[in-house]
């Protein structure tokens, strides 16, 4: 019993020291803090069922609650894009009496998108997974290529390229802020 209680304590150690970090970057890569505290719950899920070593905090556990993380964070955004794609499927039926009022939840939302969001969303699900690491987690190349599982110089030249495409979102963002009129 004493093994349990301490397990447990243990636990809540590392839920409290992981719980922010893992918290912020599934809300970056997911866009939404809801379906962000689903996954890292799933996340601690898993951790309390398949960590067999001791439950305290150290770079292997760092590591293996970012990629369980990735993974879980990618299944749900694929399973959003499902979801997306038969909601789309169904507005196909939709009488076109209504469908000016469809899109209006859609308008107000991208009405109140930031300027950085907007340059975030040009890029594809990698790119956008390896700027969050890099800017917001603030992780090494190295560290983000044993996170992802890509090499260090692939790493590099997808944040490179990611990094071109948001300048290129960002300016011509300012330019449309600008001349509101064009």
């Amino acid at each position: 019993m004493f093994g349990f209680s301490k397990r447990r304590s243990q636990f809540e150690t590392v839920v409290d020291t992981y719980h922010r970090m893992l918290l912020a970057t599934a809300a970056r890569l997911l866009g939404r803090t809801d379906h962000a505290e689903d996954v890292v719950q799933d996340t601690f899920i898993r951790l309390a069922r398949q960590w067999k070593e001791e439950m305290v905090p150290s770079p292997a556990m760092t590591a293996w609650l970012r990629v369980t993380l990735r993974n879980l964070a990618f299944d749900a955004l694929r399973k959003r894009q499902r979801e997306a794609n038969l909601h789309q499927r169904a507005f196909q039926f939709v009488p076109e009496s209504v469908g000016p009022y469809r899109n209006a939840g859609r308008v107000a939302e991208a009405n109140t998108v930031s300027l950085a969001e907007q340059a975030l969303s040009v890029l594809s699900e990698r790119e956008r997974e390896l700027v969050t690491l890099r800017i917001y987690e603030e992780l090494s190349y190295k560290e983000i290529s044993e996170t992802t599982g890509l090499s260090v110089g692939n790493v590099g030249f997808i944040l490179h390229e990611a990094m071109r495409k948001m300048a290129k979102a960002l300016s011509s963002g300012s330019r449309k802020e600008q001349c509101p009129h064009d």
